[in-house]
């Protein structure tokens, strides 16, 4: 009869060696299972670097369009005066223009009527006719 402490050399090498099979198996198991670990944690990392540089690039680019509308709004702010000043100088100069008619013409009816004048004061016989 055998005691629990076993000292047949057969069967102790058979348990030794399972038992170091079993040991590799664990072992090359967690080595797996780090490795998946590892390689997850840099895709992860990477993913995440990726997102920080598109947002940073999408950050970029929004104050670019932002600074483009600005000039754009400047430009069309100087467009819009520029056009207001043109406006104003066309109102300015029609104004001058008619207002150069209108003393002309003014001009124009005071010669006559005194032109009329002096043609009665010489047909009444107040004036010598200086023309003839």
């Amino acid at each position: 009869n055998r005691t629990g402490n076993d000292t047949d050399p057969i069967k102790t090498e058979n348990e030794r060696k399972e038992l170091q099979n079993l040991w590799n198996i664990a072992k090359r198991q967690y080595l797996l299972q780090k490795q998946q670990t590892e390689q997850y944690e840099m895709l992860e990392r990477q993913r995440a670097e990726n997102r920080r540089k598109e947002i940073e690039a999408l950050r970029k680019e929004a104050q670019e369009l932002e600074l483009e509308k600005r000039k754009r709004m400047e430009m069309e702010k100087k467009i819009e005066e520029e056009r207001r000043k043109q406006k104003k100088a066309a109102e300015e100069s029609s104004e001058r223009e008619r207002l150069r008619r209108a003393a002309r013409e003014a001009r124009n009816k005071m010669e006559q009527t005194v032109n009329l004048d002096e043609q009665n004061l010489v047909m009444s016989g107040y004036k010598e006719d200086t023309d003839t």
